[in-house]
């Protein structure tokens, strides 16, 4: 089993991405104009010269939305971006470096227990993060640290989103490929010796054969990664059975992950129950509403916003 934690700290360190999967196949355009114009109307509302925090930043892809919408609006603002797991976001910053200056990176922080002052931030979001955590600590964290008045706005997932659904498929599709005698197992065995070339070739047919000679795509990229393993001259044996652990590795972070994510995400009561919460803890003006991108207004996940 794969720590919480750990599970996003690999994909973080993985995924050589800002952002997590929240734009669609095909429609990353449209997608990313809707996220980046939703960021930029809360930047809209705050001062300038405020201090907003990003909680649970992942790569930094809110908080540099932040940074880049207040330089488009004529604001100066600077940006605390915290996250639970072990991030880098800086290695993914490097050609925005300007607005990266304006961000305060720190991993290995909890949001239900955070390293800052009292009413000390002029904003604050999330961006599919503030769901994941005991939902009474994170809101009372989040009371905590904002000054009276400041906004706040969080983007979470929906049970029903673009992003939710195809979990149940991948999930499978890992379960599969980790199984015992499942395409992992063949590749390990056959770096160990102690299988060979045509077992895994068996178990390739098979999976064509059970998904219409159509492999799913974390399947296809296992193979063109075991192509690679087998294939490259300059790797040893060492390397290439350490490359087959840590594909299983990568997998069952991912497998951790995607489970997480169902787990997060808010039904409308759910939704509901979290707004009601945040008003009884004292923050004001709640309102909770779907969210939607694309030109075909696909279902993202809920809009949450507030003030304090």
């Amino acid at each position: 089993m794969v720590a919480k934690e750990t599970a996003w700290t690999t994909y973080w360190h993985a995924a050589n991405r800002l952002d997590s999967c929240i734009v669609r196949p095909g429609q990353q355009e449209g997608d990313q104009k809707a996220i980046f114009g939703f960021w930029r109307e809360f930047v809209k509302g705050c001062p300038s010269g405020g201090r907003l925090l990003d909680l649970a930043t992942g790569n930094g892809a809110v908080a540099l939305r932040l940074v880049q919408a207040a330089a488009d609006l004529g604001k100066d603002v600077t940006v605390n971006a915290v996250d639970l797991a072990d991030i880098r976001p800086e290695s993914y910053l490097t050609e925005y470096s300007d607005f990266a200056n304006l961000i305060a990176f720190r991993g290995g922080v909890d949001i239900c227990a955070l390293p800052f002052g009292d009413q000390c931030f002029d904003g604050a979001v999330s961006q599919f993060g503030f769901e994941y955590a005991p939902a009474t600590s994170a809101v009372a964290e989040l009371a905590r640290v904002l000054r009276s008045g400041a906004p706040f706005q969080l983007l979470v997932h929906h049970k029903e989103g673009a992003l939710v659904a195809p979990n149940v498929a991948q999930i499978a599709e890992i379960e599969t490929l980790l199984g015992s005698g499942g395409l992992v197992d063949c590749i390990q065995q056959l770096l160990a010796g102690t299988s060979s070339m045509d077992a895994l070739e068996g178990e390739g047919r098979r999976l064509l054969s059970e998904n219409n000679n159509q492999l799913p795509r974390i399947t296809a990229e296992i193979f063109a990664a075991v192509r690679q393993l087998l294939t490259r001259q300059d790797l040893d044996l060492a390397i290439r059975i350490q490359g087959a652990a840590d594909m299983r590795h990568r997998l069952e972070a991912e497998q951790e992950r995607m489970r997480q994510l169902g787990h997060a995400a808010l039904s409308g009561d759910e939704a509901d129950s979290l707004c009601r919460l945040m008003t009884d803890t004292g923050l004001h003006d709640v309102a909770v509403q779907p969210f939607h991108v694309g030109s075909d207004q696909a279902l993202l996940g809920w809009q949450v916003t507030g003030r304090r």
